[in-house]
């Protein structure tokens, strides 16, 4: 499992696999589809920061989907979640201004500080909680591709892998938080039950 941090990195890596790919002989190629095989199903692991209140909600809601659903849901159960509906959509309407625009109005994320003109995470460990997010490497591949296409069109304002999950998470927890959420256990109960 990797912790990705750096913009772009899984494009980057599978760009180069390409121009790799296309250069040897037969062992090389068949050394590369294997490779290539094993780095398809690699984890990569995402972090980001929640208020701890956001947290606290996020992890009672998870408490009373696993008592009404006799499931164990976790706050990894609600980022898979929201996760996989992101990519739903994503790929149900592939129009990169919608999503744009989706993404910056739920942006609920913590503030970030500017110090020497860059931006820099607010991080107090009382206020703060950072959440770790594995995910799987073709997705994470798939998503990060889209918001390169997304942020050539706004350059302004970009967003990455981690940032999507920030905000849906954060979102979501909002939207529970002042009601916009109604019957949303029961919701989440159903469609783990779907699958």
């Amino acid at each position: 499992m990797e912790e990705h941090s750096k913009e772009y990195e899984l494009i980057q890596e599978e760009l180069k696999d390409f121009i790799y790919s296309k250069k040897g002989g037969l062992r090389e190629r068949i050394y590369d589809s294997m490779y290539r095989m094993f780095i398809a199903n690699r984890a990569i692991k995402y972090s980001f920061l929640v208020p701890s209140s956001d947290y606290l909600r996020a992890e009672l809601l998870c408490e009373d989907i696993s008592i009404e659903s006799g499931y164990n849901f976790t706050h990894t159960d609600l980022l898979n979640l929201l996760f996989r509906d992101f990519l739903i959509n994503m790929r149900r309407i592939p129009d990169h201004h919608k999503i744009h625009s989706e993404l910056a109005a739920r942006d609920q994320r913590p503030p970030l500080i500017c110090k020497n003109g860059q931006e820099q995470k607010v991080h107090y460990s009382k206020e703060f909680i950072e959440i770790e997010f594995v995910v799987n490497r073709r997705d994470a591949l798939r998503v990060e591709v889209f918001l390169a296409d997304v942020n050539e069109l706004y350059p302004d304002t970009p967003f990455m892998v981690p940032d999507v999950i920030q905000i849906l998470y954060c979102d979501f927890i909002k939207a529970y938080r002042t009601g916009g959420m109604k019957d949303v256990v029961n919701r989440i109960i159903s469609h783990l039950e779907e699958e």
